[in-house]
């Protein structure tokens, strides 16, 4: 019988504030069953023993034991799977960020802020497992006296398998000193923390979607989508220019 590849919606990139359906690889295939029944399917994943699939008549998906198909399809079935890349459902991150700002060393213009940060990865479809995900929480400061150059104050990776309810990655801690006062020729400057940049991947470093509400780290996404996947590469120190690229 004979097999083509078709793209199905699975996963989700989000960017800034926007979801957006992100294409998984998946197959189409003639079935017959044991009666030589005959339908169209695309071959979504495995669960279990199971194997599931789409109708391409009615669009409705449904689980399959191989044992009850004919024994050509049952061995085709089979070998597409085994070479089917695992699909991502729909995942939902959710970023809290924590900072807390005192005077630094008894100065009245100095200040210390320390920032910490949760993140929780939540598959949005209960009857399918995720596998695991790989993630970078990237944090930016700006200069206090040249308000033009950043810098990455934090670039921290992690592993997170999504659960239906939720599994956690707790950020380290970390301070970041600067000068408070208005700019000038005293400004001492340092990096006051703006924002962060979530980047999640799968086990092959493929993005899968990203998450920010800093809105200059959104338009430099919107002007370049390969601008998440340089900058969470980035280590802690690097500075860079007003356009978030590398000085």
């Amino acid at each position: 019988m004979m097999n083509y590849y078709k793209l199905t919606l699975a996963s989700v990139i989000f960017s800034g504030s926007l979801w957006v359906p992100a294409l998984a690889e998946s197959s189409f295939m003639i079935l017959e069953d044991l009666k030589g029944r005959q339908m169209e399917i695309t071959v979504l994943r495995k669960e279990g023993e199971k194997i599931v699939i789409e109708r391409v008549d009615n669009g409705k998906e449904y689980k399959i034991s191989p044992d009850s198909l004919s024994e050509s399809s049952q061995a085709e079935l089979l070998e597409i799977v085994k070479n089917l890349k695992p699909a991502y459902p729909p995942i939902n991150a959710d970023v809290v960020i924590g900072t807390r700002r005192k005077d630094h060393n008894g100065s009245s213009y100095m200040r210390k802020m320390d920032v910490s940060a949760k993140v929780t990865l939540t598959n949005e479809k209960a009857n399918v497992d995720s596998p695991p995900c790989k993630g970078e929480m990237v944090f930016l400061g700006q200069n206090q006296k040249f308000d033009r150059e950043f810098q990455i104050l934090s670039n921290q990776k992690f592993t997170l398998t999504p659960t239906k309810d939720g599994t956690v990655f707790e950020a380290k801690p970390f301070a970041t000193t600067y000068d408070s006062d208005n700019k000038g020729d005293g400004n001492i400057g340092g990096f006051k923390y703006e924002g962060y940049l979530l980047v999640v991947r799968d086990m092959e470093d493929k993005v899968l979607f990203t998450k920010t509400v800093y809105s200059k780290i959104k338009k430099a996404l919107e002007l370049d989508v390969s601008f998440a996947d340089e900058l969470s590469k980035l280590p802690t120190g690097t500075l860079l220019n007003d356009s978030l690229k590398k000085n």
